[in-house]
């Protein structure tokens, strides 16, 4: 049987193994097991507690969206080389998809982009310059503008430093 389990934020863990006739039969014998990958922090209750957040400075009409969601402002953090973000954000009048650069510490090495959920519960693409300017697309519309601009969560985003 084999099987896949990814987390969120998380770790991702699989397991292979042949079963005569089953699914996973046509694997070849003998491959080594594969275990749950394990942070240094121990789980994804990294994100809430033991990481000091700082506030993000917003730019181009991009506001937090604490007030009608209690998400939490849009915030980051460093623990054990893995760099957090957490919070969302909105932009209500559409315009450039740039929301925030990342304080130089915190910057990934090469660009990053990360799946994020948007408005609706529709996918986004967090995209991280190697500069530290982040921006939020979606292909969804929302309004004027996309399902991005109409909020963004940054909760369960997270990579590690030397990216």
């Amino acid at each position: 049987m084999l099987a896949v389990a990814l987390s969120i934020g998380g770790g991702a863990y699989a397991s292979a193994q042949a079963a005569g006739g089953g699914p996973g039969a046509n694997l070849p014998r003998g491959l080594p097991a594969l275990h749950p990958a394990h942070h240094a922090a121990g789980s994804q209750a990294a994100t809430s507690t033991g990481v000091t957040f700082h506030g993000l400075s917003l730019v181009n009409g991009w506001a937090s969206e604490q007030v009608n969601f209690g998400t939490g402002n849009p915030r980051v953090g460093i623990l054990n080389g893995v760099v957090y973000l957490k919070g969302s954000l909105a932009q209500p009048t559409p315009g450039s998809s740039l929301f925030a650069q990342l304080p130089s510490a915190d910057r990934p090495v090469d660009t990053l982009l990360i799946n994020v959920w948007t408005d609706g519960g529709n996918p986004g693409t967090l995209e991280i310059r190697t500069d530290g300017r982040m921006s939020v697309s979606s292909n969804v519309a929302c309004g004027s503008g996309n399902t991005a601009t109409c909020l963004t969560s940054l909760a369960g985003v997270s990579y590690p430093l030397g990216s």
